[in-house]
Formats: C-alpha cells, structure tokens, sequence
C-alpha cells in the first residue's frame, strides 16, 4: 500500500483598487482605468480575465502590464 499526503496551498490574489468610477462616459467614448492584482503568496498565480462571455461585458477590453517586484 503507497499512502501520499500532500498539502494544498491557494494563492493569495486580491485587487487593489476598492471601486471604479469611470465617470461621465459618453456613448463610443473611451475611458481607461487601471486594475491591479496583489499576489500575497509565496507561490505564483495565473489570473483570468474572460469579459466576452458575459454579453453585458463584451464592450470592456483588458490590456494587461506585468509587473515583477
């Protein structure tokens, strides 16, 4: 018999900003706004952002910037 424990560790990710206020938007206008992830792990975290699934969110787009601390 081969017994193996194993312990699970989750990462830590959590967004920095508390709101977003894009302010007076008109229509076709474009406003940007910047969203942040904070990995507090000691293990690294893959994050994704799928807007177009929900039909609501389809006009938003991501562009996403690295940051290596």
């Amino acid at each position: 018999m081969l017994i193996i424990k194993a312990n699970i560790i989750i990462p830590n990710v959590s967004i920095v900003q508390n709101e977003f206020n894009f302010g007076d938007v008109a229509f076709n206008e474009k406003s940007i706004l910047k969203l942040t992830f904070r990995n507090q792990s000691k293990i690294s975290a893959r994050i994704i952002v799928d807007l177009k699934s929900n039909i609501k969110m389809r006009e938003f787009h991501v562009i996403v910037l690295i940051y290596k601390l």
